[in-house]
């Protein structure tokens, strides 16, 4: 495949097709599926040194992993935040080694599903139909989840330059910090300070889109400074921002609802 590598914005999920020349670290914020559409490629969970190789594996949210692509193209889905995606995924999986699944069934739909995105260099309105057509299979099973958790990952989003804190958003829905914190981390899979840091790598990325600098999109996402803003991406996403943001030869960026983005502009 000779098409620029693809990266999806979405509130919702994020979504990147194509290739990541090394090996990777990921310490993510969210849950995350990740598909090879060539052969084998291997990971390696930290946390047990245990290294694996497959042609999908499914990672819970916090999870901390190694990937190795092997020159395959690759599929990286980061999933909702209140947990539906990973909960239906999981029992797609035919087996599981300590937080780690692998091997999802009916693989070659999925395969077929996101190569076409890739071929096409699909927008976001089309990429977005085929991800839920893969996604949203009716398994007669339904999920539940609560309603203040969706509160809280709302107020974060709207106010996302305030850095509302724990106190106001348990206060928000009638629970004490304890009370919002334990049922978070359940619900999601991650503290609310981790949710937020990684909603603004979104942030960033989209106001990026909208013209401003690095520097004026991290302050716009309400990182401290620039170097909280490239930390933060080193540390969730194993690369710089640059690595995905400003290299508009290898990398289409799709926002929802946009065009893809040319970004050039750095500091």
């Amino acid at each position: 495949m000779s098409q620029q590598s693809l990266l999806y914005l979405w509130k919702k999920r994020t979504l990147f097709l194509g290739y990541i020349s090394d090996p990777i670290y990921f310490s993510q914020g969210a849950a995350s599926l990740h598909l090879s559409l060539g052969s084998t490629f291997y990971v390696k969970q930290l946390s047990n040194s245990q290294e694996y190789q497959c042609t999908s594996v499914l990672t819970p949210p916090g999870c901390n992993v190694l990937m190795d692509c092997c020159h395959q193209p690759i599929v990286n889905v980061y999933l909702d935040v209140m947990g539906e995606d990973f909960f239906h995924l999981s029992r797609r999986m035919q087996s599981r080694d300590a937080d780690l699944y692998f091997d999802l069934n009916d693989e070659c739909r999925y395969k077929s599903e996101f190569t076409e995105i890739l071929k096409n260099q699909s927008d976001s309105a089309s990429a977005w139909r085929r991800l839920e057509n893969v996604l949203n299979l009716d398994e007669g099973l339904l999920y539940k989840s609560d309603p203040r958790v969706r509160m809280v990952v709302e107020l974060i989003q709207s106010e996302i330059g305030s850095n509302l804190s724990v106190d106001y958003l348990a206060e928000q829905v009638n629970l004490s910090v304890a009370g919002l914190t334990k049922l978070f981390k359940k619900q999601t899979g991650v503290p609310i300070r981790r949710y937020r840091l990684w909603h603004r790598l979104y942030v960033t990325a989209t106001e990026i889109g909208k013209g401003k600098t690095l520097t004026e999109a991290a302050q716009s996402a309400g990182f401290v400074d620039l170097s909280h803003c490239i930390h933060t991406f080193n540390q969730m996403l194993g690369r710089k921002p640059s690595y995905y943001l400003q290299r508009p030869e290898d990398i289409k960026i799709i926002t929802e609802g946009s065009a893809d983005l040319r970004c050039g502009r750095y500091s």
